[in-house]
């Protein structure tokens, strides 16, 4: 069972004039009714990623600024300076538990 889809904003979730379309909003909310977590995971900064998602901006948990900021539920769960990104196992303590195999990709699995 999936638990939780992360995805990319630029070139994976915008469209070709750099928004979200609006049957992505519906989509998430879809998602979330099944018990679907999802995940903006994106280089740009948080307040960016809630502004591209407003319509959904607190229903959804963000992975920011190259992965060195993890929210969920309106809270700063880990903040890295580093090269090294906390993401994985912040998610993990908040929503699931999520195996990374490479720097940019993630997969979860079931607890």
């Amino acid at each position: 069972m999936i638990k939780l889809i992360a995805s990319d904003m630029d070139g994976t979730l915008l469209d070709e004039r750099g928004q979200v379309p609006e049957e992505t909003y519906e989509l998430i909310r879809a998602l979330r009714e099944r018990g679907v977590h999802y995940v903006a995971s994106s280089g740009r900064r948080y307040d960016t990623l809630r502004w591209f998602l407003e319509p959904v901006a607190d229903e959804i948990s963000y992975v920011a600024s190259l992965g060195t900021q993890v929210f969920a539920d309106g809270q700063l769960l880990d903040r890295e300076a580093s090269r090294r990104s906390p993401s994985c196992g912040s998610l993990r303590r908040a929503r699931c538990s999520t195996a990374c195999t490479s720097p940019s990709t993630r997969t979860t699995t079931p607890t």
